[in-house]
């Protein structure tokens, strides 16, 4: 689902003091914006520009206008190409980061909206609406009866609304009609707020939890904003369309219910206002745990030591975070009179060396945060673990290993089918816990347990062949 388009108008490349321009933006989906320019040799040198920098220019904010005089504006670039041919030159701006059309605005903390609508891949299939059509024959002519619009409205803070919009669309063709639901997400705010929040803190975030729920990665399929409410009545408003680069999305699944679905709509449709404010927030806190998630889902090209170090340091930041457990190994008087003791008794040419290694010495070691993990779920968490002797440690060892990349811990670390086994095991306890952090329970926790891989491994490591449980690392942190 790759869109492309090219909006042919007049830039001002060098400022809104300097001649515009003709040119033309081309806005491709996977490819990303360019805008080109084109003019006779030097008309596009700067005055106050030596050439030698011209290719240097990758200005920030450029505005434009199209050819009906609605005003453009175009945010960042990475590069900027010149070549020539006769007496005219070309310009090629590069690497543009978004478009916002029918808007001048110095940037996109300062272009305020009301509202904001945007579509995503897997949106429907995650709706998953089956048309309820009743018919009827009379007079030698069918009739079709169905509903043709549906919408959702939740409250996720006071200031914020989110309403689900679906409509029937109608596909013809010469011999026959397909009837289908099409769904668009909004948000409603209570007063002003800026694109880069909208985009940041709300889109992104329910496209972040699109993609948790489908196990898919999700795309944005456009977005569109308003500066007054378009649901209010008697109410016209003007649409802003926000064009971001979206790549990836050319390999995007865009029908049909995946095959990993987590919870799909209809399931947890009496729950999804608390779901949703759940989920939202959860982005401030949770920061570190879903960028750390998400990187290993919307990234299949990564290796598996990568995914493995990404899913234990969530785990970890999530331990740290969820406010489930205790971030402390000690109590805090009886840490401080341990480290007194040390310190009073350590030579005073080692104490700052000392208090240096103990600065965060209380704080709890990776295999303890993941075996409080584990005992909080450990109704489910088995399944996952299952056949990794020593899980916690074994997770530890290895990202010592991977992380400082000594010899010692070579042979503790998971390697091969063990390796990608445990990081399965990761990926699927956060699974786990970020359900849990939703509310959800039941048959989404059984679908996680269900796709569960039943890689074969060794019950011991061939390189630990002593058996029992693995040594500690007194030489590395944890």
């Amino acid at each position: 689902m790759n869109s492309i388009r090219t909006i042919d108008g007049q830039w001002w490349i060098y400022g809104d003091d300097d001649q515009p321009q003709f040119g033309t933006l081309t806005f491709d989906s996977e490819d990303g914006l360019e805008l080109t320019v084109k003019a006779p040799r030097d008309c596009l040198r700067h005055a106050t520009l030596d050439s030698d920098l011209d290719l240097d220019y990758r200005p920030q904010v450029i505005h434009g206008v199209d050819v009906h005089q609605n005003p453009i504006t175009l945010f960042g670039s990475t590069s900027t190409t010149l070549s020539e041919q006769g007496n005219r030159e070309t310009w090629k701006i590069s690497g543009v980061a978004a478009a916002l059309l029918n808007d001048r605005v110095p940037s996109l903390r300062e272009a305020p909206f009301r509202a904001a609508r945007f579509g995503y891949t897997l949106l429907d299939s995650w709706m998953d609406h089956r048309l309820d059509v009743n018919s009827k024959v009379e007079d030698g002519r069918l009739t079709l009866t169905c509903a043709l619009q549906e919408r959702f409205d939740y409250e996720i803070s006071p200031q914020v609304r989110l309403k689900i919009d679906g409509r029937i669309l109608r596909q013809e063709s010469a011999s026959a009609w397909r009837l289908e639901w099409k769904y668009d997400l909004w948000f409603i705010f209570a007063k002003d707020c800026d694109a880069e929040t909208i985009v940041n803190s709300y889109g992104a975030a329910m496209l972040r939890l699109l993609s948790f729920l489908t196990d898919e990665t999700v795309y944005y399929t456009g977005i569109a904003l308003y500066k007054t409410d378009p649901f209010h009545p008697r109410t016209v408003s003007r649409e802003y369309e926000l064009l971001l680069p979206t790549p990836g999305i050319s390999r995007a699944i865009i029908l049909g219910r995946p095959r990993g679905m987590i919870a799909a709509f209809p399931e947890i449709c009496s729950e999804v206002e608390l779901v949703l404010k759940r989920w939202f927030a959860c982005q401030e806190k949770m920061a570190p745990v879903l960028d750390l998630y998400s990187s290993v889902e919307m990234n299949r090209e990564l290796t598996v030591e990568t995914c493995f170090l990404f899913l234990a340091q969530a785990l970890e930041v999530y331990h740290a975070r969820s406010g489930h457990f205790k971030n402390k190994a000690l109590p805090d008087d009886e840490y401080r009179t341990r480290k007194e003791t040390i310190l009073k008794g350590c030579p005073a040419a080692y104490v700052s060396w000392l208090r240096e290694i103990m600065a965060f010495s209380n704080q709890p070691k990776l295999a303890q945060r993941i075996d409080e993990v584990l005992a909080r779920h450990s109704d489910t968490a088995p399944r996952l673990t299952q056949g990794i002797k020593d899980f916690a440690a074994k997770v530890r060892y290895t990202r010592n290993y991977l992380t400082h990349y000594g010899e010692s811990t070579e042979r503790k670390a998971a390697k091969g089918d063990e390796l990608h086994r445990i990081a399965a095991a990761l990926k699927g306890l956060l699974k786990i816990c970020l359900l849990s952090e939703l509310g959800l329970k039941g048959a989404p926790v059984a679908r996680v347990l269900d796709d569960w891989p039943q890689l074969p491994i060794p019950v011991e490591d061939a390189n630990n062949d002593q058996g029992g449980i693995l040594e500690d690392d007194d030489d590395l942190p944890a």
